[in-house]
């Protein structure tokens, strides 16, 4: 009995048992077996899998464990190898010879198979080629004699993974399996579906081949890499040729493989045989293939057979990627009516696709965020980037079919209008004389109450579309805009249907991406648009996921910022709540949050601190009881806590009209804020609430904050959690300076340090502004101590550090693109400057852009006279680096306008005239260092400075 229970046979079903213990024991068991004689346990083991009647899972079992084992006992080379004995020359043959015994097995089972396949990749990883030499002379064989697809399967996985460009190459193995491929594939016996798996194999074959001039001398590439290729261009067209009409689902996805094969070999026909064959060949081939998998697309709709239109839809997607690379004057010769009609087929919906399709699926399909992928999107794709003369005829004729069609076919209506649609995305403007039937059919389409949901969510998507197109081109365009917007909003405001619904939030933001609503629509028609965007938003929003929730808040956006000026105090309320619902959806997804946040100084740009104050009290008390309940729960981080910190920054961050936040609202999340800084443990979040309590102490009396700036300095300095190290505190160290005198601020010691060592660090990877902007601070405060301070600090890598302070002060004004940054280092340079300190007129500065070294002065001089011709040049333009509508998207300028406001400090002046200023009195006082950059100013520049 005992003899049985420590078999391996009776392990290996012990091992399978719903008993934990029971399968605990057995595995314990099983390792110390392998451990004290691991041949005898590896020679077992193949045993069992090749020649034994046991159970398929009794099989694999065996397998999966020869392949743990294999990493142990097997060589030296894995890294959890435990050393000797080892399994020994004897049992690697018996284990080698087993495992191929069974991939040369057809009949053996496919999940035994991948097994198998597992086990000889792993021991190819340290044994091959020199451990196993004969390998891959009898794979080639066996896919050779016996057509086997196990051993192909295995050739391709080596190839991948294994077989390096080296090994490629050496020895000849990779000419005999390419050749083993084209004979395979030559073979009239080989079956289609072998010959699809050597296509794989092939195509990794290719990824080695392109790198051939690398590895190899021009006679081996004249010897066999050439010869090669002629020959496989011949093989593939040959088998083109004959598959063309078949129609069966594997020839289908034959020919498919043949043109991604095609695609591959592009390039390196390119480059090694300087071109690629017949290519009206392969063009007729392609045009053909397309029309015949459009014919079958079409049946296997009617008969609703799913699984072969996913095969013509797999295919089909590598066939018009490779129309993509044939050129286009060849393209510019066929008969296009034909070719449109074929992609009209392939692009129609199944019988039950609205049936079937959720609406969170239909955002992610048509906003580009689906994980799916068919034919009818590589059409898409085709038709947005083809060249100008196909794009103007397939233009035509697919208006002409859209027209013709009529709504007897809803289908086909649909296909025609995805296919304009996605026409409309070219970049070439389509300059259609018959833009007005367009418009008539979709106007139609958009008035008939009977039309298919499907086929009315289409034209919503592709009326916009069309003119973001024809803008420039289309008379009465903002007439036409608003005729459609409200057809638009007449056809979607009495529904509940989320397909729609969906396509109105679509088509919203396809309106705002490039025409500005607010001056576009009457006020009739905007206050309607916005009621029914924020309608729709508002019934989506119950069951929506996550792609979905970036749409609504993108339109949730574009409303604020189209209208915030117009918005009754009303809608600014639904559209806070509409925020609020989203992002709390989803508070870890950090494009819900960024989408959320970015709407709000929108919203409260215009409102006045009554309705300021409303809007707070509507959502502050939830934003404090979330802080404080995770406080009292210990918790050590939360997602809502930080949206909720995110929300509170950008309130106090944008005051009411009055600049200043009311005083209910500072008094009632003051302490909430301090509180929470205090204990919470997670540094990050107290990054962000630090954030939010600056913001409020910029837009506030300091006689609110100011008694606490001494707790919260302390706090950040502690050496206990040393938070200065970790985060970003340079908020709360201005906030320090703004408040107190140098000479009576106890922490400026260690700010001045903090902000030296930040700024000089030469592995920094933090962003510097902060830094920078502190001592700008200082110098402004008092510039004496400044330089005492940075003069007295020794040397760091070989370079004085008051050196490499001044110079970044100098890179940041060079570099920065901040208006209110750059105000205060002129302001900080100016300063220095005119101090005349003979240790700073005395250091030396690189100049990158002249290859020169100059003082500081000069340095100084030079970069205020080249911003200064560039504010010039820029008036002249009347075009700001960043213009408004940019700004948003300027997160760094943002960022260092956001740090230069901690100051507290408004710089009235413009900083062309601040520069102008600064060069005057530089004129007056060292007259030939500034006259000498102002030399290189225009004319009118240098005329104001003197």
């Amino acid at each position: 009995m005992r003899s049985k229970i420590m078999s391996i046979p009776f392990l290996l079903e012990s091992i399978q048992s719903p008993h934990k213990e029971e399968r605990e024991d057995a595995e314990n068991t099983l390792l110390k077996y392998c451990a004290a004689d691991p041949p005898s346990t590896f020679m077992k083991l193949i045993e069992i899998a090749t020649y034994g009647e046991s159970a398929v899972n009794i099989k694999q079992l065996a397998l999966l464990c020869l392949r743990k084992f294999i990493t142990m006992h097997w060589s030296a080379g894995f890294p959890s190898f435990v050393g000797p004995p080892g399994v020994g020359e004897q049992g690697k043959d018996v284990v080698r010879r087993g495992l191929l015994s069974l991939l040369a097995n057809e009949d053996t089972e496919n999940k035994v198979v991948s097994t198998v396949t597992y086990c000889i990749v792993q021991i190819c990883a340290v044994d091959f080629p020199d451990e196993w030499p004969g390998l891959l002379d009898y794979l080639n064989e066996i896919i050779l004699e016996h057509h086997s697809e196990n051993a192909m399967s295995l050739l391709t996985e080596l190839v991948e993974d294994i077989i390096t460009n080296e090994m490629f190459y050496d020895n000849y193995s990779g000419a005999k399996i390419v050749n083993t491929v084209l004979l395979a594939l030559n073979n009239a016996n080989t079956p289609l579906r072998g010959k699809s798996k050597l296509l794989k194999l092939y195509q990794h074959c290719l990824s080695q081949l392109h790198n051939s001039q690398t590895f190899i001398t021009s006679e081996l590439m004249e010897e066999w890499v050439l010869p090669h290729l002629r020959a496989a261009n011949g093989c593939i067209d040959k088998l083109l040729e004959e598959y063309e009409t078949n129609v069966e689902s594997e020839a289908i996805q034959f020919k498919g493989d043949l043109f991604k094969v095609l695609i591959k070999l592009f390039d390196i026909n390119q480059n090694l045989l300087g071109s690629n064959g017949d290519l009206t060949f392969r063009l007729r081939m392609a045009l053909s293939v397309i029309k015949s998998d459009a014919g079958s697309y079409v049946n296997a709709l009617e008969d609703n057979q799913e699984l072969r239109r996913e095969t013509i839809n797999a295919s089909c997607i590598n066939t018009v990627q490779y129309l993509a690379y044939i050129p286009s004057d060849l393209i510019e010769s066929i008969a296009l009516p034909d070719f449109t009609d074929d992609f009209i087929k392939l692009c129609l919906l199944p019988e039950d696709h609205l049936d079937l399709l959720d609406f969170n699926e239909f955002i992610s399909k048509e906003t580009g965020l689906s994980a799916s992928y068919n034919a009818r999107d590589e059409i898409g794709n085709y038709l947005s980037s083809c060249s100008d003369t196909i794009y103007y005829s397939i233009s035509e004729s697919i208006l002409q079919k859209c027209l013709n069609i009529g709504s007897n076919d809803p289908k086909f209506q649909e296909s025609c209008l995805f296919l304009f649609q996605e026409l409309c995305s070219n970049e070439t403007s389509m300059e259609i004389s018959r833009y007005q039937d367009f418009l008539s059919l979709s106007a139609m389409i958009l008035d008939d109450g009977s039309c298919p949901v499907f086929v009315k969510s289409r034209a919503i998507l592709t009326v916009p579309k069309f003119f973001e197109n024809n803008m420039e081109c289309l008379p009465d365009i903002k007439q036409l805009i608003q005729q459609f917007l409200t057809k638009t909003i007449n056809c979607t405001l009495p529904t509940e249907d989320e397909i729609l619904l969906s396509s109105l939030v679509i088509s919203f933001t396809y309106y705002t991406s490039f025409a500005e609503l607010g001056c576009f629509l009457d006020q009739e028609t905007s206050l309607s648009l916005q009621r029914s965007v924020i309608k729709a938003i508002q019934h989506l929003y119950e069951d929506c996921e996550e792609d979905s929730l970036g749409l609504l808040l993108e339109a949730v956006h574009e409303i604020v910022k189209s209208w915030h000026t117009e918005q009754d105090f009303h809608t600014k309320e639904q559209i806070l709540n509409l925020l609020l619902m989203l992002s709390s959806s989803e508070p870890s997804n950090v494009r819900i949050v960024f989408e959320s946040v970015r709407s709000l100084p929108y919203l409260l740009k215009t409102v006045n601190a009554k309705e300021y104050s409303k809007l707070c009290e509507h959502c502050f008390p939830s934003f404090t009881e979330t802080m404080s309940v995770f406080i009292q729960n210990h918790q050590t981080y939360s997602p809502l806590v930080v949206l909720a910190l995110e929300f509170l920054s950008v309130f106090l961050k944008n005051p009411p009209v009055e600049k200043s936040i009311p005083s209910e609202v500072i008094e009632y999340v003051l302490h909430p804020i301090v509180s929470f800084i205090n204990e919470c443990p997670d540094e990050n979040m107290v990054e962000t609430a630090l954030q939010a309590f600056a913001y409020m102490a910029c837009n506030s009396d300091p006689k609110y904050w100011k008694n606490l700036m001494f707790e919260l300095s302390s706090f950040i300095f502690a050496p206990e959690r040393s938070l200065y190290k970790v985060i970003d505190v340079s908020p709360i160290m201005l906030l320090s300076l703004r408040i107190a005198q140098p000479d009576e601020n106890i922490f400026l010691e260690q700010i001045m340090h903090h902000a030296m060592f930040k700024l000089v660090d030469p592995n920094k990877l933090h962003p510097i502004d902060t830094s920078i902007i502190i001592f700008c601070e200082i110098i402004l405060q008092d510039v004496q101590r400044f330089l005492t301070y940075i003069f007295s600090i020794s040397e760091n890598a070989g370079r004085p550090i008051a050196e490499a302070a001044i110079h970044e002060l100098l890179k940041c004004f060079e570099e920065n693109r901040s208006t209110n940054m750059l105000k205060e280092v002129a302001l900080a340079l100016s300063t220095l400057y005119f101090s005349n300190d003979q240790r700073l007129t005395e250091s030396k500065y690189y100049d990158e852009s002249d290859d020169t070294v100059l003082s500081f002065k000069e340095y100084t001089a030079k970069i205020f006279a080249d911003e200064l011709t560039r504010q010039a040049e820029i008036e002249e333009a009347e075009d700001s680096e960043i213009a408004p509508e940019d700004y948003e998207e300027d997160y760094v300028a943002q960022l260092n306008d956001d740090v230069a406001l901690l100051t507290g400090r408004t710089v009235d002046i413009g900083l062309r005239e601040l520069l102008i200023q600064f060069l005057e009195k530089a004129h007056q006082l060292d007259g030939d260092t500034s006259s000498n950059f102002l030399d290189g100013c225009k004319g009118e520049v240098r005329s104001e400075s003197l």
